[in-house]
């Protein structure tokens, strides 16, 4: 617990996201993990919904999946 100047109290936050990033403070990836993960699957679930209306075909609808969770897999990867 921090106590400011004008007697406000601020208490640490469990998580914070900086840059897309969530940090956890004790410094794991589960809360990162666990958003990357809703993402790729809230991706593939909107293509599986829409494969039908649009008639892709298999290999088609295997890269624009791949390209939706590379791209939320690589993102600040260097990090």
């Amino acid at each position: 617990m921090l106590l400011l100047n004008n007697g406000t109290s601020v208490s640490p936050a469990v998580s914070a996201r900086n840059l897309g990033i969530i940090f956890h403070s004790h410094l794991t990836f589960e809360d990162q993990l666990s958003s990357v993960s809703r993402a790729c699957f809230y991706h593939i679930r909107d293509l599986r919904g829409i494969r039908s209306v649009i008639n892709f075909n298999r290999p088609t609808a295997k890269t624009i999946g791949t390209s939706f969770v590379h791209s939320r897999l690589d993102f600040c990867n260097s990090l």
